[in-house]
């Protein structure tokens, strides 16, 4: 498999892999073909088989690709799949993603409506439970997520559905975000905690002896990108929040105390307004 795979910061990647999931990685169709089919015999030559019929084979790129078979079966093309809990897509957009956490955690919302009406239970207990029971459901995966201004926006719909959900309240009501917030005593948080949780997680990265992960996140794919806007980065995120340049951030990871209170800092300005997430 050394002699496959994509280049990222000088660093030739060919698979990624995680107990029994694996993902490979090939700069075009002939590549992928010939890891998938060397996977399959050494698999084979162990008594198992690789199930074409559970693998997804995903193109990125506009240009024409061929079909992927594994022996004589043919691998399933798709331009999005989940890996780890994690959706990729052949467009590096994370928004399919969010929007999936976001509908798995309102239909959490849903099944612990018995809570939310139980009257015995005090406003600020239910919003101790939304944000255990609830958060962590919408949050899974964040540390890895490039948000765009919509999907900002989207968290910050969603925790406000939340809170109405949690009393009851219809939209019918016509009742804003602020007079929810008020009968709460709390202030939109959860965009925040996304924030932290990418920003903590990309300090620990940096200064990680784990090299895979640095390689990829500082790293750079060889060959030209198409024309046009370019989309936004993973980093970008990153240096957005904090106002610095890459130089910047790489040094200020290595120092644990700075780094934090630039966290904090950062995570402070999520909700300045309402308009900034919008």
């Amino acid at each position: 498999m050394e002699r496959y795979g994509i280049v990222v910061g000088g660093r030739k990647i060919s698979n990624l892999r995680y107990a029994d999931d694996t993902a490979i990685c090939a700069n075009n169709q002939t590549e992928a073909t010939t890891l998938m089919n060397e996977l399959n015999d050494a698999g084979e030559r162990k008594g198992l088989k690789l199930n074409a019929k559970q693998t997804k084979y995903m193109h990125i790129g506009k240009e024409q690709h061929a079909s992927i078979t594994i022996g004589n079966e043919e691998i399933e093309c798709v331009e999005h799949f989940k890996y780890l809990g994690s959706i990729k897509t052949d467009t590096a957009d994370c928004s399919i993603h969010v929007n999936t956490r976001i509908g798995m955690a309102k239909k959490r919302m849903i099944d612990l409506n018995n809570t939310w009406k139980d009257k015995h239970i005090g406003k600020q207990l239910k919003i101790k439970l939304v944000k255990c029971l609830v958060w962590t459901v919408m949050a899974y995966g964040a540390e890895g997520w490039t948000l765009w201004k919509r999907d900002e926006k989207k968290i910050n719909s969603a925790e406000m559905w939340f809170y109405r959900r949690l009393l009851r309240v219809s939209w019918k009501e016509k009742r804003t975000d602020e007079a929810i917030l008020a009968e709460l005593q709390v202030r939109r948080h959860l965009l925040e905690s996304i924030r932290k949780r990418k920003l903590s997680f990309f300090g620990h990265i940096c200064r990680s002896k784990c090299t895979l992960m640095k390689d990829i996140i500082q790293g750079k794919l060889e060959g030209k990108r198409g024309r046009g806007r370019p989309r936004a980065a993973y980093l970008d995120n990153i240096k957005t929040w904090t106002r610095r340049n890459s130089t910047e951030i790489y040094t200020m990871t290595e120092r644990r105390e700075e780094w934090r209170k630039l966290v904090q800092k950062a995570v402070r300005a999520a909700n300045v307004s309402r308009s900034d997430a919008g």
